[in-house]
């Protein structure tokens, strides 16, 4: 079984710097190419490699530009990080043990954080010099949460929350909905980034992209919710679904039979989590602690607010059932409207963008009564 698997970009998706280099923006991008797909890099990009940068552009030309760092991934914590020692103590979620080994890696994660904000400061010194600094936007985000156990690959808020941040100089503020220094509350996704990018640029997002402009001449109002998703994580393969409003996040699991903490060998060669798996073979871990490593259950809703740690289940309580219902039709609808394919086996040759349109080929509603039932133990 492949542990990258690669689908088809239909010819009639177009990629948002295809877009904006249709409209006169230099796009370069600095290497990094993570999309699951079959489009060519070099094909979308103006220039694709670590020494790409808007500076190569023709002169006066407007550019779009992204800038990966790696700093914080996750493999950068397989050893010990300069400067560390002089972060912490930190308090440990719930759901981890706090041993020498994880306050480590906090240490780790916290010392690295603070040589990449250095280093985005240095690109917003590097327009100012040019001065670009008041006619460029710049977004700071990231692709996942942090890489943490339960974190990365983990349908949980530490998971799937990521920071968004927007610097609009005061010429473009009319652009955007927010005054300067100003927090959106409203769940935001990543998918919003593209048609926004396009919306500043004063392109129509096309109607296939998902996701909406939030700011720029085709913004629109705020969405609702936010969703996310698990299915194979490297050589372990999951199915979970999930939605959140801000306050409550609601997860449903479609194979609650396989343990949450499934081993991917990527993972285990980090100290934290060789940590938290010696410490329950000891049996030291509380039962919170301790659930990583059993089966899931179908359904979890959690509120955020009260319970960051997202440790006690609300799924049962009366008082929460109006929520409850409601993040499942929302879910639900999100399915259908994105035309899910997790529900197809991995390898099928009924998998692809362009064959699941065949409603007869993809019954997608009934096929999704009959997971839920599966997942649920239904026994009629």
């Amino acid at each position: 079984m492949p542990t990258s698997p690669y689908a088809h970009l239909p010819a009639t998706l177009a990629t948002y710097p295809d877009l904006m280099r249709r409209a006169g923006y230099y796009c370069p991008n600095t290497d990094k190419t993570d999309y699951n797909c079959d489009v060519d890099p070099a094909v979308i990009w103006d220039e694709c490699s670590p020494k790409a940068h808007w500076r190569n552009g023709p002169e006066g030309k407007p550019f779009l530009e992204v800038f990966t760092s790696l700093t914080t991934h996750e493999s950068r914590k397989f050893q010990r990080q300069p400067n560390a020692d002089q972060f912490g103590p930190f308090t440990i979620p719930q759901y981890l043990p706090d041993t020498p080994e994880i306050q480590t890696d906090f240490a780790n994660y916290y010392s690295l954080i603070a040589r990449m904000d250095a280093e985005m400061g240095a690109m917003l010194e590097d327009l100012a010099r040019a001065g670009l600094a008041d006619d460029t936007i710049v977004f700071y985000c990231c692709d996942n949460g942090g890489s943490l156990p339960r974190s990365k690959r983990y349908c949980y808020e530490e998971g799937l929350r990521v920071p968004l941040i927007a610097y609009v100089p005061a010429r473009w503020q009319h652009r955007s909905s927010q005054a300067p220094g100003s927090v959106a509350k409203d769940p935001v996704s990543l998918i919003d980034l593209p048609p926004t990018l396009l919306s500043l640029a004063g392109i129509q997002p096309p109607a296939s992209m998902r996701g909406q402009a939030l700011m720029g001449r085709h913004a629109k109002s705020a969405p609702r919710y936010a969703f996310g998703m698990r299915n194979r994580m490297v050589e372990r393969y999951d199915f979970v679904r999930t939605a959140t409003d801000g306050q409550y996040r609601y997860i449903r699991n479609y194979m609650p039979h396989r343990m949450l903490g499934m081993r991917v060998d990527f993972e285990w060669i980090t100290k934290r989590y060789q940590s938290l798996e010696r410490e329950h073979l000891a049996g030291r871990l509380n039962d919170a602690q301790e659930r990583f490593f059993k089966p899931k259950v179908y359904e979890e809703l959690y509120d955020l607010a009260g319970d960051p740690d997202q440790m006690t289940n609300l799924v049962g309580q009366t008082r929460h059932l109006g929520t409850l219902r409601q993040l499942r039709r929302v879910l639900d609808k999100h399915i259908v409207q994105t035309n899910d394919n997790g529900f197809i086996p991995e390898g099928s040759d009924a998998e692809g963008f362009e064959k699941t349109r065949n409603l007869k080929a993809y019954p997608l509603k009934s096929i999704m009564l009959l997971a839920q039932s599966a997942a649920r133990g239904d026994r009629k």
